[in-house]
């Protein structure tokens, strides 16, 4: 099996499926943007591995007993600018992120481009994947046809996320991986859910809609970059503002509930919430739009997808 894998996402699920990726297959690329914090040395990362970037802690974790398997690293954020030069070659594209923006542009390269992607997401005890064929149809877009707004998900900073919902759904993600190099019938176009807390599991099958702006129609939106937020630094270094690139309304009570348990959170004239995480000091306005106090633009964009999700 001579074939490179591509996984995008190093955090609780990436850290536990690039692993056993890379024993079987010869060329392996991984790319997150993110640096390991605190909330993140439950499953795989250590104290030692705090302010690393995490692609590089894996990769140099799978070097230390792997030889046989060339690795590369990319800290960075993937976007509609870099996705070519980082994916191109790639005979397989598997998704462990934690934001629905990066897995619809995963789609449209993937389906563009007529390469097989396996999608997979946890969150509290439950966990879902679903394996995509080459010819994108079904495509990721038709199991979530609807783009959503900032702040309409739950994340793992919410929710959390159980590490036997995170096992189950990286083992699900390997076996249609190995199947897929074996050139075996992987569960293209069916959907894996379940729930660990009451253990219900099932396979759906998912439908490709005939109205797909990707599969059916080939606009290409995502890949295009007419749906990125909008990320630019401003005047005084390490200072970026956000503005979505959908209008929304956000309740900033909840944010500051659910943000408040562990963070330094305060609510101001109701007009917008101050959350310090770390380091780090975040303004998110009620339209979405959001100052964030970060090294690098990357750091700025991990941070608002924990809060709102995108």
């Amino acid at each position: 099996m001579k074939q490179k894998i591509s996984v995008v996402g190093c955090g609780s699920l990436g850290s536990l499926l690039i692993p056993k990726l890379a024993k079987i297959c010869a060329e392996l690329k991984i790319i997150d943007r993110d640096f390991v914090g605190g909330n993140n040395l439950r499953i795989f990362y250590k104290k030692k591995d705090l302010g690393k970037p995490k692609a590089i802690v894996i990769k140099s974790h799978i070097e230390k007993t792997n030889k046989s398997v060339e690795i590369k690293a990319i800290v960075d954020d993937l976007n509609s600018k870099n996705i070519c030069s980082y994916l191109n070659g790639s005979c397989l594209l598997i998704d462990c992120t934690d934001n629905m923006h990066t897995r619809y542009l995963l789609n449209d390269f993937s389906v563009k481009n007529r390469i097989p992607f396996i999608y997979g997401g946890a969150i509290s005890f439950e966990g879902m994947s679903a394996m995509f064929p080459p010819n994108g149809k079904p495509c990721f877009r038709c199991l979530f046809p609807k783009t959503l707004k900032p702040g309409s998900l739950e994340t793992c900073e919410t929710r959390g996320v159980s590490p036997d919902a995170v096992e189950k759904t990286a083992c699900y993600q390997f076996n249609q991986a190995v199947k897929v190099l074996e050139s075996k019938k992987p569960d293209f176009g069916k959907l894996f859910y379940f729930k660990c807390d009451n253990k219900k599991s099932g396979i759906a099958k998912i439908r490709q809609n005939g109205k797909c702006p990707a599969c059916a129609k080939h606009i290409y939106s995502f890949l295009a970059g007419k749906n990125e937020h909008d990320c630019i630094e401003l005047c005084g270094r390490g200072q970026w503002q956000i503005i979505p690139a959908r209008s929304c309304i956000l309740n900033l009570n909840r944010i500051k509930s659910e943000f408040g348990s562990k963070y330094k959170t305060k609510l101001i004239s109701g007009v917008l919430v101050h959350i310090e995480i770390q380091k780090n000091k975040i303004s998110i306005f009620k339209n979405g739009r959001a100052l964030i106090s970060a090294g690098t633009k990357a750091e700025a964009k991990s941070l608002y997808s924990r809060i709102l999700g995108d």
